[in-house]
């Protein structure tokens, strides 16, 4: 039988915490990451189809996997047109770190 003194079993205690919250933080590490990808792989993708710089950053949001943009009447039907074409391109270059299910 091993005999640990209390300060040994406190070490323990104490190492066994730092494991825990290090694993319990490692999950907040990309916190924000997938959505700034989402982001960026939908403004690509529309330069793509549509000239570039017609939508910045500023002016598209993602809120419950829905990408909002924000732009004029005609280029906002463009790029609804084309949504499909454009969460397709982003599944398949991002995979599923994608954090869109729709355009609007």
């Amino acid at each position: 039988m091993i005999f640990l003194s209390q300060l040994e079993i406190r070490l323990i205690k104490s190492i066994l915490l730092m494991l825990h919250l290090s694993e319990f933080l490692s999950r907040f590490k990309n916190f924000g990451l997938d959505e700034r990808v989402s982001k960026e792989a939908i403004l690509e993708e529309i330069d793509k189809l549509l000239p570039p710089g017609l939508v910045e950053k500023k002016d598209l949001s993602i809120k419950n996997r829905i990408a909002i943009v924000k732009a004029s009447g005609p280029l906002k039907t463009e790029i609804i047109l084309r949504k499909e074409e454009i969460l397709k391109k982003c599944r398949e270059k991002i995979g599923r770190r994608f954090l869109v299910d729709e355009i609007r």
